[in-house]
């Protein structure tokens, strides 16, 4: 086995493992969103409040009592949220880290290993004929 297969194979393995970890944090995110959907709709509806009576605040139609009370009100709707969110968002901060290091380190440095050239930015796409070249 020569040392360029052994480099392809850890790029395939690498790239394989990407993926799950990808996988993952979206169903991490689907977890997420079912799990505080409550919450984040209590978030929604205390900011609809404090805008409201930010709105009535400054046409004279409510005093800066109901403002600081919506204000509050929205607060702990946040911490509410947070706090059903923390553990999930505590699995996924290790993924998040994973793969940043895999995109910005370890996949470029084996792609170059593997190829003899760098990966270079793409700052234009043509999506159709990306689509093209690249189906299987």
């Amino acid at each position: 086995m020569s040392a360029q297969t052994t480099v392809q194979e850890l790029l395939i393995s690498t790239i394989r493992k990407r993926w799950g970890l990808y996988f993952g944090k979206k169903a991490l995110l689907r977890q997420l969103m079912h799990e505080t959907a409550k919450e984040l709709a209590g978030v929604k509806k205390a900011k609809e409040a404090y805008a409201t009576a930010l709105e009535q605040l400054i046409n004279g139609q409510t005093d800066r009592q109901a403002v600081l009370a919506a204000k509050e009100q929205l607060k702990a709707a946040k911490e509410a949220y947070n706090k059903k969110a923390a553990p999930i968002r505590a699995k996924m901060a290790p993924i998040n880290e994973v793969l940043s290091f895999l995109d910005n380190a370890v996949i470029p440095k084996l792609i170059e290993l593997t190829t003899g050239s760098k990966v270079e930015p793409v700052v234009e796409v043509d999506v159709e004929a990306l689509k093209r070249e690249l189906t299987i």
